[in-house]
């Protein structure tokens, strides 16, 4: 995206940094290598292909998995039914390399492919009331300073404006470069009490929990307590368990799936 020919300038907060090949960096240079661990080099390193690093998250991990459940394209076009992006102002916020609509910003602490802008979600650079969306998918948990970000993204959405999550429940650990927090849907709803509910619900199912718990189990079992062994076999048995996921095709028909999901979903309009 060119950023100039949406004028974001006008909606910015402060001067950033520099700028560098069209990004922005509101970050100084290199704060971002301290985010780096083992299992983020490996993830850092594919997501220099991003079409097959987005395309290996649908089809292995345990994230994603119900057909049907609301994912962060759809949201936007739920949000805006005229189907008309361009004067919106719509931030992807820990986007890495997925890009859900050319309209969007991405905003991210690491210059991946595809990022228009450095910046951390705690104090993003934007005026308060500028944005028509913000999308945060799979990236809450993550982020030690929890409700300093949530207060953050309520600044910044302006009212009528429109917010999508996208969180773990039944989840293991990963480390991104940490990882602290999980959710219920009553819980994610209650996050965001500046916020009315559009449509909650599960993303990802019974399955993809089932999978992340079995990748981890014989992970921990055969590494031995080597940690590098444990990283290496932690993707081997989530490539191993994958077809397991085909079940949350029958799953989201299911009451009470939600009990036990591997991730959940909320769309909320600013109040």
């Amino acid at each position: 995206m060119n950023l100039e020919n949406i004028n974001l300038l006008n909606l910015l907060n402060r001067e950033p940094f520099y700028k560098k090949n069209g990004v922005l960096f509101f970050l100084k240079d290199g704060a971002y290598n301290e985010f780096q661990t083992d299992s983020n080099k490996i993830k850092t390193f594919f997501k220099k292909f991003p079409g097959f690093y987005n395309f290996l998250q649908l089809l292995i991990t345990p994230a994603f998995t119900c057909i049907g459940g609301l994912n962060a394209k759809d949201s936007i076009k739920k949000s805006f039914k005229n189907g008309n992006l361009k004067e919106k102002i719509i931030l992807n916020i820990g986007s890495g390399t997925k890009k859900d609509v050319p309209e969007m910003i991405n905003v991210d602490i690491y210059p991946f492919k595809n990022v228009d802008m450095i910046a951390d979600i705690k104090d993003m650079p934007f005026k308060d009331g500028s944005v028509d969306m913000i999308v945060v998918d799979a990236v809450l948990e993550h982020i030690e300073k929890i409700n300093e970000s949530i207060k953050e993204i309520s600044r910044v959405v302006k009212k009528g404006g429109f917010i999508y999550v996208s969180v773990p429940f039944v989840y293991p650990f990963h480390a991104s470069p940490n990882d602290f927090y999980r959710w219920t849907i009553p819980g994610i709803e209650k996050s965001f009490n500046d916020f009315s509910v559009v449509k909650s619900g599960m993303r990802g199912g019974p399955a993809g929990s089932l999978q992340g718990t079995l990748m981890h189990f014989f992970a921990t079992l055969f590494s031995l307590g080597f940690e590098k062994l444990y990283i290496f076999l932690s993707y081997f048995f989530m490539i191993l368990f994958s077809p397991i996921k085909v079940l949350d095709f029958l799953f989201r028909f299911l009451p009470f799936s939600s009990d036990s999901a591997s991730h959940i979903y909320y769309l909320g309009v600013k109040k």
